[in-house]
């Protein structure tokens, strides 16, 4: 199976992005949170979807929706041109402000794809392991994280998808903006990665605009499930009976 994660400049206008993913041959495609500007309404994605390439799954990106006169940040996922579900982002950030503005969601979603079973968590929901464990024990294998992450940061979202990736026997992946600034000043400069069930980062983006591919196999998860088995191991235990 062959994931793309899209890198896509800051703000970029939609018809641009068009013309990216039509570039792209992947069965399943990720880019980046909030790389269009504003908040928009669902009506006015739904028109953008329409205009984009079919692929097996899609996740455009995660966006402010003006939403029952609140704003949530949401994912949606697109199967062959159709939007067939969304997530949003359970815990807007503090650190940057968000929180003031953005309603936390209450919806996770996950789609069957062959062997993979793909779930999403928008940015900053993939610190909380808690969520990525919510996935796994559904038996979620594949993990997509749209983002917009400082340059200073990338190396430690690698170290957070190595994390994830490895604890729940999944393949994890992050896309993320290029060309953009947090209000303190930092950039955004791409830096996407996906990792393995087995603790390997697979997949490296640099500071342009463009396409990361990684190849995902059933074979490796199922290796990391016989090998270290945690969410077997998870499957029975009682916190209840442990001394603190």
């Amino acid at each position: 199976m062959r994931l793309a994660l899209v890198q896509v400049k800051k703000w970029s206008e939609d018809r641009r992005v068009v013309d990216l993913l039509s570039t792209i041959s992947a069965d399943v495609v990720l880019l980046p949170e909030n790389w269009r500007k504003g908040v928009a309404r669902e009506e006015e994605l739904f028109k953008f979807f329409s205009s984009l390439p079919d692929f097996e799954l899609l996740v455009p990106g995660a966006f402010y929706v003006a939403s029952g006169g609140e704003t949530r940040s949401r994912a949606y996922v697109l199967r062959r041109g159709r939007v067939v579900d969304y997530c949003e982002k359970l815990f807007p950030s503090f650190a940057v402000g968000e929180a003031a503005s953005v309603r936390p969601g209450n919806k996770l979603c996950a789609q069957r794809l062959g062997w993979a079973y793909v779930g999403v968590l928008i940015c900053v929901d993939i610190v909380f392991p808690e969520l990525a464990r919510l996935y796994a024990v559904r038996g979620v294998n594949v993990l997509l994280n749209p983002a917009n992450i400082t340059a200073d940061r990338i190396p430690l979202w690698r170290s957070i998808i190595l994390a994830r990736a490895f604890e729940n026997h999944a393949y994890v992946a992050f896309a993320n903006n290029v060309g953009g600034l947090y209000a303190d000043g930092r950039p955004v400069l791409g830096g996407s990665a996906a990792a393995s069930p087995n603790g390997h980062i697979i997949a490296e983006g640099g500071d342009m605009e463009g396409v990361v591919y990684a190849s995902l196999n059933e074979e490796e998860v199922e290796y990391a499930r016989r090998r270290r088995r945690y969410l077997e191991y998870l499957s029975s235990f009682n916190s209840s009976s442990v001394q603190l």
